[in-house]
């Protein structure tokens, strides 16, 4: 049974239902074999997915394919009802570049990031979301970078805390691009306009986005942003994609 805020990762074998006021993150591993990915990007990637899968080459494609494909067959099963052909759901995209479904309620909203061959999605009805996985830089000048995307106060907070400083970065940075993916905003708004408590769940104003950390293994860290807090907020693991026959199967 499931906790209301359940920050541990299930096994999923089917979609469960996103119900009003849910949020739900999807761990998907995405290094597929080319064969698969070519019968993918056929049936489950719409005409315009599979001229920007052709400009790619080689894993490029295949990370490409395997990530809008599970972001396909997931967004078909939380519209609900009878699930569509995830080929045939529409994508737009707003002036900020953020996607959104074209075709159905606008109370769901989704995010995507991905890093090497695993992808996050994160399914929401309680609002905007952002998710964003990143992995830990061991080459990155945590203290030069800083200074140009963290706050003073957060700057202090890294200087000051007793977590290793390159894992407290990446705690934060992933909260940032969290919120700023739920806004639509990205990297073209300055950074340290968006203030995040590493170590908290929420950012520190209550009346801001809820935003939290997402259990990773090292050397990978992440963090989703919804626009208000989820009534329940759970997180599913599993290595799903479409086949031929129209299901959902564990690779």
């Amino acid at each position: 049974m499931l906790s209301r805020h359940d920050t541990t990762w299930h096994e999923a074998r089917c979609v469960p239902p996103l119900r009003d006021g849910a949020l739900h993150v999807w761990r998907v591993p995405i290094d597929i074999r080319p064969a698969e990915a070519a019968a993918l990007c056929d049936i489950v990637l719409d005409a315009g997915e599979q001229g920007r899968a052709r400009r790619f080459v080689r894993d490029q494609r295949r990370l490409f394919v395997a990530a809008r494909a599970a972001l396909r067959i997931l967004l078909a099963h939380c519209v609900g009802g009878l699930a569509p052909d995830p080929q045939s759901i529409a994508l737009g995209y707003a002036a900020s570049g953020k996607r959104y479904l074209a075709d159905h309620a606008a109370g769901l909203q989704f995010s995507v990031s991905h890093v090497e061959a695993m992808a996050l999605f994160a399914f929401s009805a309680c609002g905007a979301t952002g998710v964003d996985v990143e992995r830990v830089d061991e080459r990155l000048d945590v203290d030069a970078i800083g200074t140009r995307v963290l706050t003073p106060f957060e700057c202090t907070r890294m200087e000051s805390s007793n977590q290793n400083k390159r894992e407290f970065f990446f705690s934060c940075w992933t909260r940032k691009e969290a919120q700023l993916k739920m806004t639509g905003g990205g990297l073209n708004v300055d950074c340290r306009r968006v203030e995040v408590y590493p170590e908290a769940c929420t950012s520190r104003d209550e009346q801001r986005p809820y935003v939290r950390a997402i259990a990773m293994l090292a050397p990978f860290v992440a963090a989703v942003a919804c626009e208000r807090e989820p009534i329940s907020f759970a997180c599913w693991s599993g290595a799903y994609l479409l086949t031929r026959s129209g299901r959902l199967v564990p690779l």
